[in-house]
């Protein structure tokens, strides 16, 4: 060793009770939300593999009742009857290209065989009023081709249904159609498949199926993740404690 020159060595310093519960708290948090994110991956991928699997099937024929309900949803389907339009509802504040409007839920009614509920497509607030796009109340025994959805499972922050005053935000098939005086629908609803062909004045405007979904669910649990290990690393650094340089 040279004259002058001196070594800097470095101890671990105890962090206190209170730092090991912050940190093992922080910790979990980061590891919980890691870890949840994961989940919705497996989630969202089986989502989309079961959408695009029953997307491509031959679309089924409804019949008088559905055995497998959810086995059933996002899957193709074709259905005929005659529409009640008297007895249309809307789903409110939708949008279609950044314009607000509804959704047009209209029962198609089958002779002998249970009621189908039917989301013909989006109309703007506008149009609501079904005199305002009467070349679209089509009449007669119609074929309709569409996606087949189910009952909405409420979320938190969704408002609720109030039939009373011709509120609706989500899927209920049950009470649609009791406040429609149908009788109890099949429990679903047929979205119309859109018509790329339709000219752009048709109301309503059919395809307002979501089959498209984002998943960012890997990067936000390696950003999780990452900060778990951020933390580890300035936790350690913090208590790292230096002493004195031996000459």
């Amino acid at each position: 060793m040279t004259e002058g020159s001196s070594i800097t060595s470095a101890v671990w310093r105890w962090p206190s009770i209170t730092a090991w519960i912050c940190f093992a708290i922080a910790l979990g948090i980061l590891l919980m939300f890691g870890s949840w994110q994961m989940d919705r991956l497996v989630w969202k991928r089986d989502l989309l593999d079961r959408v695009t699997t029953r997307m491509a099937a031959t679309p089924m024929a409804l019949g008088a009742r559905i055995k497998d309900v959810k086995g059933t949803d996002y899957r193709r389907v074709k259905v005929t009857g005659k529409f009640r339009h008297d007895k249309e509802i809307y789903l409110a504040a939708r949008l279609w290209r950044g314009k607000v409007g509804v959704h047009v839920i209209t029962p198609l009614i089958r002779d002998g065989l249970p009621p189908v509920l039917v989301n013909r497509g989006w109309v703007p607030q506008a149009n609501k009023d079904p005199k305002t796009r009467a070349s679209g109340q089509v009449s007669g025994t119609v074929s309709v081709t569409g996606i087949a959805r189910g009952d909405a499972i409420k979320r938190m922050f969704t408002p609720d249904n109030t039939p009373a005053t011709g509120f609706w935000m989500t899927y209920d098939t049950h009470a649609m159609g009791s406040h429609m005086g149908i009788g109890v629908p099949l429990p679903m609803v047929v979205e119309v498949s859109g018509d790329k062909t339709a000219p752009k004045s048709t109301l309503p405007r059919a395809g307002v199926t979501r089959i498209n979904f984002r998943n960012d669910h890997l990067q936000y649990a390696i950003t999780w993740f990452a900060l778990a290990m951020v933390l580890i690393v300035i936790f350690g650094i913090y208590h790292r404690e230096k002493k004195a340089p031996v000459p």
